[in-house]
């Protein structure tokens, strides 16, 4: 059967189309927008060769569907929510299928969109695990960090700092199933390269000449300060430097003008962290399912 849609790859004069299309699926979702246009022209950046991986679905002239593959694995797709079911699952197949021969091995959908989740069986990506987003009002009482002995928190310098940080956060990241191990430089990019990246709101704990803790914070939208990744060396934990990290980072994020709500998200196997979280404040807002294509039997949870 042909399909009732152009297909395309994406350019950068598409990024006010692309974030129109995100935001109606925000608001499908969330009952507000959120994309900003900086946060779809970071993640074309991201994709890097715009050619071989990005579609976009276009019908009558208006763009209905995008579908980026981003590095190791990563993916986003978007469907138009005013396309009426049977178009937005044709929709949903065509953007899949080309995931699949580009590549992509893991997307998420929020809990309750059904017909996203449906679209991703459908196509071999079966769900493997949850997540939670928490957020806190940024007026909300926070704790004062207690930091343990020995250990002094130094300002962030990129270039100095961004390697020992990467190796910090991947060499114990992958104790949570879901954490890939990102290459530095496109990790770089992903958490340090966007626009309006402050270094004064990274969190660095140093023990002497050892990086033993560290949580990488933004600010998105000039509303909602985002604790990214937060981490402690192994021979650092059950000192409490991972909620001394977790205040400071939700301190300076709630200083910062105009930021009105603080967040962070956990995987839902994580009953440490999540119980971590929760203790100063934070409360579980949404839930995404990932789904993975491929043999992952053996990473399935309960979802």
């Amino acid at each position: 059967m042909a399909s009732s849609f152009a297909a395309r790859f994406a350019t950068f004069d598409d990024v006010a189309a692309l974030a129109a299309l995100e935001r109606a699926a925000d608001v499908a979702w969330w009952g507000k927008a959120e994309t900003e246009d900086a946060d779809v022209r970071h993640g074309l950046e991201w994709a890097g060769d715009l050619a071989s991986r990005t579609q976009v679905l276009e019908r009558g002239g208006d763009m209905v569907g995008f579908a980026a593959r981003m590095g190791e694995g990563d993916a986003g797709l978007s469907v138009a929510p005013w396309l009426d079911e049977p178009a937005r699952q044709a929709a949903y197949d065509e953007l899949l299928g080309w995931l699949e021969a580009a590549g992509a091995r893991e997307l998420d959908a929020p809990r309750q969109d059904r017909a996203r989740l449906a679209a991703l069986e459908r196509h071999g990506f079966m769900p493997v695990r949850s997540s939670f987003e928490l957020e806190m009002r940024a007026d909300a009482p926070l704790p004062e960090p207690r930091w343990p002995e020995r250990v002094a928190v130094r300002p962030f310098e990129l270039e100095r700092d961004a390697p020992v940080l990467h190796e910090l956060v991947y060499s114990v990241w992958a104790d949570v199933a879901g954490h890939h191990d990102r290459p530095f430089d496109e990790w770089r990019h992903a958490f340090l390269g966007h626009d309006g990246f402050d270094p004064g709101l990274q969190v660095l704990t140093w023990r002497g000449d050892q990086l033993v803790g560290a949580a990488v914070c933004r600010v998105y939208g000039d509303t909602d300060g985002w604790l990214s990744q937060l981490v402690v060396a192994r021979d650092a934990r059950g000192l409490g430097l991972g909620r001394a990290l977790l205040c400071e980072a939700l301190r300076r994020l709630a200083a910062v003008p105009g930021v009105e709500l603080l967040g962070l998200s956990v995987m839902a196997r994580n009953q440490a962290a999540l119980g971590l979280y929760q203790s100063v404040g934070l409360r579980v807002d949404r839930e995404f399912i990932t789904c993975e294509r491929g043999d992952n039997s053996s990473v399935r949870e309960r979802v």
